[in-house]
């Protein structure tokens, strides 16, 4: 019988770059002339938001600290698990998946890969260089045990052997894999399951992958998987994982509510107010609260990308598995709410 425990966190991608840059997704949509200018007169936003405002590289700098902390936690706790692979739930954003196909859920099921992490990147805190390489250790025959064995359970779960030519490996897993070493002194060589979740469903194609100016005009794709069927799949995943002869780490790698697809607050900020509902319903687990979220409350907060954290309070419902560690970081100017958490 294999063992399972559960893990939450962000894959920001500001989090790379200089703290003077986190800002940049507001300060690039406040040049949205769609919106007000009394929108975006600060006068007028939330206080917590004026205050990251006020300092920006400060705060910035506050925020990366307890980015750090909730990664360190995570990171000690997968260490002190040590899974045989790592099961991670992430968004595709036009990377891998385009106009040829967007499956709901797919298990990529490559070949140990090399890659270049920042080859068409912004400048990063480490000073690393294009040149600089990554090992992902992933094992096609795991995938294609938890594929087989997914599918029993009455989920269709897509595969993929290999990359689209062009393709770029999903943002959603490899920060991750970068930030879990962020003292780099630690490398992830845990073999790695990326399970991608079509998050974006009715902006994923016309946005192509990006968040867009309110107003553009746009055709709305498919919808994604629902919250409800994406517990179902967490869910279904946690029972082969539990019956399998591995040590299995199931991991939700996505912000929460978006301030570029919050169009209530044009834009400016994430809901947080609806993250906060949520988060509280987690830490209580109430997985009837979670169960009943409907895709169209979950659009109007901009929170897609919580997705792959259905998937995972699926899987830990299912076990019955304990919250032992979780965090809610509310910020307004940094893109998005960031949540940490911890199961066994």
């Amino acid at each position: 019988m294999g063992e399972v425990r559960g893990f939450g966190l962000t894959h920001y991608p500001r989090l790379y770059g200089p703290d003077e840059d986190m800002n940049s997704i507001l300060r690039r949509d406040l040049k949205d002339p769609a919106i007000p200018a009394n929108e975006k007169d600060p006068a007028n936003w939330p206080p917590k938001m004026r205050e990251e405002w006020t300092d920006p590289v400060a705060s910035a700098s506050q925020h990366r600290t307890d980015l750090i902390q909730g990664m360190d936690a995570i990171r000690k706790g997968i260490d002190d698990f040590d899974p045989d692979v790592v099961i991670m739930w992430g968004d595709d954003q036009y990377e891998l998946f385009r106009e040829e196909v967007i499956p709901p859920f797919c298990a990529l099921a490559f070949e140990e890969m090399v890659i270049r992490p920042w080859v068409g990147r912004s400048r990063n805190i480490w000073h690393e260089s294009d040149e600089k390489e990554l090992r992902v250790k992933m094992d096609p025959d795991i995938a294609r045990y938890f594929v087989g064995e997914v599918m029993k359970e009455g989920i269709d779960l897509a595969y993929s052997y290999k990359m689209r030519e062009g393709g770029t490996f999903p943002h959603a897993f490899l920060y991750p894999l970068v930030y879990l070493d962020y003292h780099r002194n630690n490398p992830f060589n845990y073999t790695l399951l990326p399970i991608s979740v079509n998050c974006y469903g009715k902006r994923v194609i016309s946005n192509k992958g990006r968040s867009a100016f309110l107003g553009t005009e746009r055709v709305d794709d498919p919808p994604s998987p629902s919250p409800s069927r994406c517990m179902e799949f967490g869910a279904a995943v946690a029972r082969v994982a539990e019956r399998s002869p591995y040590r299995v780490a199931v991991v939700a790698s996505s912000g929460w509510s978006h301030a570029p697809l919050n169009d209530k607050a044009w834009h400016l900020h994430p809901d947080v107010d609806a993250d906060r509902r949520l988060y509280t319903a987690l830490v209580e687990q109430d997985y009837e609260v979670w169960r009943k979220y409907d895709s169209e409350e979950l659009e109007r907060a901009g929170q897609q990308e919580v997705l792959n954290w259905f998937c995972l309070l699926g899987a830990m419902e299912a076990l019955g598995q304990s919250l032992v560690f979780s965090s809610f970081l509310e910020v307004y100017t940094f893109n998005s709410t960031k949540v940490f958490a911890m199961y066994e």
